[in-house]
């Protein structure tokens, strides 16, 4: 019975981490002559709910700050630790270059494994009526991202450079966000 259940679950995860790779590589397969990163462009929209404002922010970089809500929103508001309260509002070509970052339209030339930490430092929040329905918060020294409505893959070198095109510092690991934090703050990075 144990070798059953084992043969099972094998087969069940190989299954879905197969049918995983083939949606997010689109040189593992194609589906009736249509390539899977059209299925995956045309599947998913991200941008599938009403908004009429997006900004991006810059937040988490004060010492400590990895004790606050790691998210952008909290609740109805803002992270306490954003630097730049009013955002960065994004122009129309930015945003829907944003869906098609995370609508799959972008991909990585190579599998990128994510780190377990998440220090996210670059939020982007979409408004409507001056109400929040949509947030990203991207953390891109780990190359994650946590989002509502969710978000299944992103292509991290695409969003780092829309960062860099807005005029938003990235970093690479936690002694960049001091250094940044020092400069530009003055403040003194407490070390444990």
């Amino acid at each position: 019975m144990r070798f059953l259940l084992l043969t099972s679950f094998i087969l069940v995860l190989f299954a879905s981490n197969h049918r995983a790779k083939a949606i997010c590589n689109p040189k593992l397969q194609s589906v009736s002559g249509v390539d899977s990163i059209e299925i995956v462009k045309n599947k998913f929209n991200w941008l599938n709910f009403p908004y009429d404002d997006v900004r991006v922010y810059l937040y988490g970089l004060q010492p400590n700050s990895y004790m606050l809500p790691e998210e952008i929103i909290t609740g109805d508001s803002l992270n306490p630790s954003v630097l730049n309260k009013e955002g960065i509002q994004l122009t129309s070509d930015q945003i829907a270059r944003v869906n098609e970052i995370l609508s799959g339209k972008f991909f990585s030339k190579e599998d990128r494994l994510a780190a377990s930490c998440f220090l996210p430092h670059h939020g982007i929040v979409f408004y409507h009526e001056g109400k929040v329905v949509g947030h990203i918060s991207i953390c891109l020294m780990c190359t994650r991202l946590k989002a509502y409505p969710h978000v299944g893959y992103f292509d991290y070198e695409q969003l780092s450079a829309l960062m860099k095109e807005i005029h938003l510092p990235t970093f690479k690991n936690v002694d960049e966000v001091d250094a940044y934090w020092k400069a530009n703050y003055g403040k003194d990075i407490e070390k444990k």
